[in-house]
């Protein structure tokens, strides 16, 4: 009787020392478990996205305002260039008598030259008016400005807002396209051909 009381009382036993520790264990279990606390984001994060926002910002402000530099020197362009022609007609007609002198000139060089070639198989002579450079040793525009633009002077600028029209802002005459010499109008490439037509009597626009 003694033994089975013994039993019984080891039973109980047992059972409270589980229950206990089940009390003890199961706050650890939980906290071992549970998802860590989410850290605060550290001042140094915060100042690095700052200053990513402010970069992006001033990257597309300059890229905004290069835009509309782009977009201004662009209608600067085309309005020089509506202009062009008119522009280079008022300089026709103003070295119009420098253009005549230079065809009356060499005219019988010309005509003689052509006589020649209408001989040849080819009928093309090399052309002695230019020695086969295909350019004069003036130009009969700039020849008082050194292969600038007469109209802008070589500034490229009709006035503070506005590019030349004669040159589109490339400040060189036109003619000779800077170099002082004008191209030759009584050959191509050097050559004096029947085939080709004599030269205009205007001086070229372009």
């Amino acid at each position: 009787m003694s033994t089975r009381l013994q039993l019984v009382g080891l039973g109980l036993a047992c059972g409270l020392l589980c229950a206990v520790l089940a009390q003890i264990l199961t706050p650890a279990i939980v906290r071992a478990t549970a998802p860590p606390p989410a850290t605060p984001k550290c001042a140094a994060s915060l100042v690095d996205t700052a200053a990513f926002e402010a970069a992006h910002e001033q990257e597309t402000q300059v890229h905004a305002q290069a835009l509309t530099q782009l977009q201004e020197a662009r209608a600067k362009f085309d309005l020089a260039a509506s202009k062009m022609e008119s522009s280079r007609k008022f300089l026709q007609l103003v070295y119009a008598g420098r253009w005549i002198t230079v065809l009356t000139t060499n005219w019988p060089t010309y005509k003689d030259l052509r006589r020649q070639a209408s001989s040849t198989a080819t009928q093309a002579v090399f052309c002695t008016i230019c020695k086969g450079t295909e350019r004069l040793p003036y130009c009969i525009i700039c020849s008082d400005d050194k292969g600038k633009c007469v109209s802008c002077r070589g500034s490229g600028r009709a006035s503070l807002d506005e590019i030349c029209p004669t040159c589109l802002g490339k400040r060189k005459c036109f003619l000779c396209s800077g170099g002082g010499h004008m191209s030759c109008p009584f050959c191509i490439e050097g050559m004096v051909d029947t085939r080709q037509p004599p030269p205009a009597n205007q001086l070229p626009t372009m």
